[in-house]
């Protein structure tokens, strides 16, 4: 199983998010790769947007950054914390 690059990473926010990634420092992260994950999810969450639209821009740039075989976890994983009961999280998510 290949993990997701930094680089990799890079790439998916640049082309799912149309904002600059802030820089938030956290010294009980010492992977880059969680470092980058967690500033990208911070300034996502910074962004002048509807909470639907924040929400699927999460659950697309969590997807693409997930390697096909962990798909499953990240559908249990997205679904638990995002979905409810009458709406369920949309396989494909199309940016608004």
């Amino acid at each position: 199983m290949r993990d997701t690059t930094v680089n990799e990473i890079r790439r998916t926010a640049a082309a799912v998010f149309r904002f600059n990634i802030e820089s938030f420092l956290n010294s009980a992260i010492i992977s880059a790769r969680a470092q980058l994950i967690y500033d990208c999810i911070l300034s996502l969450a910074r962004q002048s947007m509807t909470s639907e639209d924040r929400d699927n821009l999460l659950i697309k740039f969590c997807r693409e950054i997930t390697p096909p075989q962990l798909q499953d976890k990240i559908n249990s994983i997205l679904e638990e914390s995002l979905g409810n009961s009458s709406e369920p999280i949309p396989l494909i998510v199309e940016p608004t």
